[in-house]
């Protein structure tokens, strides 16, 4: 069996760096909202900013100590889509939002993402993606009362 060596994380790090500033912009950003307004935006922004450097100086230390990775093989890498299949599944997932509705477009796309990356453990897909939809249809239609879009099908199914 062939072995590969494992692409260098600089590209992830820089991705990391990237995303924690970005981060970090919009905190700093919440202080110009009303203190009601910004409490979502600001507990967002804070925690993905200290995941991502948390997670930068992880990579760092690791570089820093040379401790060498272990190898993969062919047979492990999974087989994923390509960006523009990725890419081609967000479009469905806006396509599907329009038809049926945010809440049971986000629970396919939790579904169909995962997959199309290559991820197979079933259980956890299935769990994830009802829970998401459940946690999204109780905290916007139900506790915010926040309608969310239901989509142009249900829409003409309940006239």
């Amino acid at each position: 069996m062939r072995t590969v060596v494992p692409i260098v994380k600089s590209q992830e790090n820089w991705l990391i760096l990237f995303l924690g500033s970005l981060a970090a912009y919009f905190f700093i950003k919440t202080f110009s909202y009303r203190p009601a307004a910004a409490l979502f935006p600001r507990i967002v922004s804070a925690i993905v900013a200290i995941l991502s450097f948390y997670h930068l100086a992880e990579n760092i230390w690791k570089a820093l100590k040379k401790q060498p990775e272990a190898e993969i093989t062919v047979a492990e890498i999974p087989v994923c889509l390509p960006w523009y299949g990725s890419f081609v599944l967000i479009l469905l997932y806006l396509l599907l939002i329009y038809l049926i509705g945010f809440v049971f477009a986000t629970g396919l796309f939790m579904i169909f993402f995962p997959v199309a990356a290559g991820y197979r453990r079933w259980p956890v897909i299935i769990t994830t993606a009802l829970a998401t939809a459940l946690l999204i249809d109780l905290s916007f239609n139900r506790l915010l009362q926040i309608q969310l879009h239901e989509g142009i099908l249900f829409t003409m199914l309940q006239q």
